[in-house]
């Protein structure tokens, strides 16, 4: 299968070009790409389409979505024991 050689094959890549003139951003699209994704959703709205959950079942269970397990907590809680104490036996003796 033959293949096609690269838009910048035979391109002196130290000049300025078109190739190098294409503005990227931080996620690698173009300007263009994003002006046509920004096109695509406004026809899409997919905002009227989301609805979340509907049953107090399917509410319960994302209410719980952000929760960790309480690990966290309970460290912090241990560190700050542990810094309660490390103060009482560093405190300057009278």
């Amino acid at each position: 299968m033959p293949t096609s050689a690269p838009a910048h094959a035979g391109k002196n890549l130290n000049q300025p070009n078109e190739l190098l003139e294409v503005k990227h951003h931080a996620n690698g699209w173009t300007t263009e790409r994003r002006q046509r994704q920004a096109e695509l959703i406004k026809q899409w709205q997919p905002w009227k389409h989301s609805t979340g959950a509907r049953t107090t079942d399917g509410k319960a269970k994302v209410s719980r979505n952000a929760y960790k397990g309480g690990l966290r907590t309970i460290l912090q809680n241990i560190a700050a024991i542990l810094r309660d104490q490390k103060r009482v036996i560093n405190k300057p003796k009278l």
